[in-house]
């Protein structure tokens, strides 16, 4: 069932990177619909002043940077290594004859081009410490294997399987970097970390050059050790990286509470005051590949990676085609062109970083390779060739972190930026393909093909880059005008955008405000009391998981419920990992338990802090349980208004109310949600007024015990079903003379879900649904098979017909019974 905002036309996209202002939220932030709400992120309690960020970042780099940086290392290490394996007798070994080199290289990276986009969805999937490190083992165990083989099948087999295994790392550890970076810090990080590829250039010649003197050491050549022993300090560094890698800056235990909350603030307000998309969901992966953003990016791609592995691939072959080095002399050649590199790396990183600006070093970093190869095409001196191989290195290495970083701060939402730069890195690596197959042995020593193929593709980067580039500026020229459009209108005028808007959401969803919640949510109360036993506290944690799992992600609680410890389990399964970004939370105060109903103002401020201490964090949404009727509601709400202010909540509502008090309540302040018993066998509040003043007002209703307390959804047909203890047994609807009489509307509903294909219960909730486009209900389970069940329902799509034919149904199956007993009902606010 689709709930969703009006579809209307989004905002032009923010495009290039801009400096946040600490004062105050980006512009456009006043086109946004209840920008006080939680969807426009508030900035957290502690602020730090940029000096104490920038020793935070610091603190993050030591943190997470030397492991992710020497994970890259040994990979770029493991997939080049070939060329100095080459050198010490690869080929003869192998009996490997003509073009069979190169067609080893390309093996590599077919595969690793091919597996790059779904690693990166992985990487969503499950924690990044898991697969970060997981990969990183497996490609040692490949690496180490590629040392043992007999035959050239053997080395291409290992060579895709190579491929397999590191594709998720380089795509992986971009965007995590993007989890903890705002866009300005993140090239000069992404150029740390890509600086252990050039490094993994010096390192490779001189291991090789040490590695090269074990040839005959356990009946081994020299280029057997090289795979052997650098792909076992990938496994022992794998194993080291599942400890190391932290996963989000939400659950970093190096920070403290204050330090976690400002990072997590900075990134999500990087670019836009309303955050972005996380979640994994088909429209944003088709958005990333059918981007113009993506495509171009791509394009620009392939002009700077195609000269990277022609010169990380070739360079001991390119320096030995001088003819006068011997091979010890070619190996130590090659360590002061990646040197070079890396510093360059790292110094136009940070120079991108500060000015904030990735164009001018995407290009001129593609003029220091077309320069570079120029000279190595020309007949120039070898030295001065030697120099060339300094600029094309340079200008490759230094652009690579640059067109990452470039089409990385231009995409938004978690799950678009992980398959456009997947995309990006995936595609564009076909440039080592090519880069794998022009610098062939029958074309040395001058390599006019290979040197000249390099020159086209940095051409190609030449032309796209400033295409890009333009039309990045032409797109936030369109925005400038349309926020002066909109400035100039009067402000009832205004085009105001939902997040559903901004965030482009295509899931089912209930409107609050700016904010869009997933229907059906969650009511938790059964896990702590009232229905029986207890379950089984790891139990319930899983079924609250499983929620997770599912994107049933609005959970009910109440203070009341089990006298707080619902709400201590509901916030022990929030703290773990990122839990607690995933829900939106509501819990409530007043239903004092052993006493009447207080809403008194000095009750309010006392409950909300017990209530945050208990779940681990501030509610979402705060709701008064019931009314008390010795305090005027106005102080009532007041009380939680001011806790609202205070950063304690961000909504808030009355539950069991009546339609003369929601008003009353909401002319003191916005009220968002009301919670009311509301079900196919429970229609008082359609008749009562409830329901009518909630639309009018725009409040969301929490809909409770949607299923007649489990009674719709057929899974009991007497009260002797009932465990001992469960409240059920006493209320008047379930007692004997009763229930039998209400199972008849339960059968008829039977009928018609039989006839859809889905269970009573899941009609039940569709048709609840269906009723408003504010009804978000909240039932509630033990067991995980019907909590699946429940969510489900919101795929059960019902004719304006079906609707009609239901409702004739429940208004002939009017329940017999009241829904408490008489001293309860009289305490229902009537008023």
């Amino acid at each position: 069932m689709e709930k969703a905002a009006p579809s209307t036309t989004a905002p032009p996209t923010a495009t290039a990177p801009t400096s946040l202002n600490y004062s105050e939220f980006k512009q456009e932030d006043q086109y946004i619909e209840n920008p006080a709400g939680d969807s426009v992120l508030r900035r957290p309690t502690r602020v730090f002043t940029p000096e104490e960020e920038a020793k935070l970042y610091r603190k993050i780099d030591l943190r997470i940077m030397p492991i992710l940086s020497l994970l890259y290392l040994l990979s770029f290490m493991d997939r080049g290594n070939v060329g100095n394996a080459r050198l010490n007798g690869l080929e003869a070994d192998l009996n490997m004859t003509g073009s069979n080199y190169n067609i080893a290289l390309s093996a590599y990276f077919i595969s690793y081009c091919l597996c790059e986009v779904p690693a990166n969805l992985m990487l969503k999937k499950l924690r990044p410490s898991i697969w970060l490190a997981s990969i990183t083992v497996l490609w040692g165990i490949v690496m180490t294997c590629m040392g043992t083989v007999n035959t050239y099948g053997g080395l291409v087999a290992c060579r895709i399987l190579l491929g397999v295994t590191e594709s998720g790392l380089f795509p992986g550890v971009v965007l995590y970097l993007t989890f903890w970076y705002p866009r300005h810090l993140c090239q000069f990080r992404i150029g740390l970390f890509f600086g252990a590829a050039t490094l993994a250039g010096a390192f490779s010649g001189l291991l090789a050059y040490g590695i090269g003197f074990m040839s005959g050491v356990g009946g081994y050549n020299g280029w057997r050790w090289i795979f052997i022993l650098e792909g076992l300090a990938t496994v022992v560094a794998g194993f080291v990286a599942f400890w190391a890698i932290s996963d989000f800056p939400s659950t970093a235990t190096f920070l403290t509470e204050d330090e976690r909350a400002w990072v997590v603030w900075r990134k999500r307000s990087d670019g836009s005051s309303v955050g972005e998309a996380e979640g994994i969901s088909w429209p944003y992966i088709i958005q990333a590949l059918t981007s113009w953003q993506v495509w171009l990016g791509t394009a620009y791609y392939i002009s700077i990676v195609t000269p990277l592995y022609g010169v990380g691939l070739f360079l001991p072959t390119i320096i030995n085609s001088f003819g006068k080095y011997t091979r010890p002399q070619v190996q130590l050649l090659t360590v002061p062109v990646y040197a070079v590199a890396c510093i360059w790396v790292l110094v136009s990183g940070k120079l991108s970083d500060m000015k904030q600006h990735r164009f001018f070093f995407v290009f001129f970093d593609l003029w220091l390779c077309l320069i570079g190869f120029v000279i190595n095409i020309s007949p120039a001196p070898s030295g001065v060739k030697y120099l060339g191989l300094f600029l094309a290195a340079c200008g490759s290495y230094g652009g690579l972190p640059a067109v990452v970083t470039w089409l990385g701060n231009n995409l938004s939402g978690q799950t678009k930026r992980g398959v456009g730069m997947a995309f990006q890195i995936g595609i564009g690596n076909f440039g080592g393909i090519i880069a794998s197959n022009i610098y062939r042995t029958q074309d040395s020593p001058h390599y006019y093909i290979g040197h000249g193929v390099e020159i086209g593709c940095v051409c190609l980067g030449l032309v796209t880059a400033p295409l890009y580039a333009y039309l990045l500026k032409r797109e936030n020229k369109k925005k400038e005008q349309e926020i002066q459009f909109q400035a100039s209108l009067p402000e009832h005028e205004r085009r105001v955008y939902t997040v559903q808007e901004l965030h482009d959401l295509g899931d089912k969803t209930v409107q609050l405000g700016s904010l869009l919640l997933p229907a059906p949510g969650f009511g938790a109360m059964g896990l702590s009391t009232y229905y029986g036993d207890r379950p089984d506290e790891e139990i319930s944690k899983a079924t609250l998981r499983k929620a997770i799992d599912l994107g049933c992600t609005v959970w009910n609680t109440s203070d009341a419920y089990a006298n707080g410890i619902n709400e201590s389990l509901l916030g022990s399964v929030l703290k773990e990992g990122d839990n607690r970004s995933k829900v939106f939370l509501i819990t409530k105060f007043g239903n004092r338990v052993g006493r009447s109903c207080d809403g008194s103002k000095e009750w309010a401020a006392t409950a909300i802090d017990l209530s945050i201490e208990r779940l681990g964090s501030a509610p979402d949404a705060w709701v008064c349980h019931r009314m008390d009727f010795t305090v005027p509601i106005e102080e009532t709400v007041q009380a939680m208004e001011d806790a609202r202010q205070a950063g304690k909540c961000s909504y808030i509502g009355l539950s069991e109310c009546s339609a003369n008090t929601l008003r009353k309540a909401n002319a003191v302040a916005k009220i968002d949600f009301i919670e009311i018993e509301y079900s196919p066998w429970t229609l008082d509040h359609e008749e009562n007024g409830v329901l009518a003043a909630a639309k009018e007002l725009g409040v969301v209703v929490l809909a409770y015990s949607p299923l007649g307390r489990g009674l719709l959804a057929g899974r009991f047909s007497s009260p002797d079903d009932l465990v001992a203890g469960d409240v059920r047994h006493f209320l008047p609807r379930f007692q004997k003379g009763n229930i039998e009489k209400n199972l008849k509307l339960v059968n008829e509903l039977q009928a018609i879900a039989n006839a859809k294909g889905c269970t009573s219960g899941q009609l039940a909730l569709a048709w609840l649904m269906a009723q408003g486009d504010n009804i978000l209900p909240i039932p509630g389970t033990k067991s995980q098979k019907y909590l699946q069940e429940n969510w489900e329902s919101a795929e059960v799509e019902l004719s304006e017909a079906e609707v009609k034919a239901i409702r004739a149904v429940v208004e002939a199956n009017r329940p017999t019974g009241d829904r408490y007993h008489q001293a309860q009902m009289d305490a229902m606010d009537n008023r």
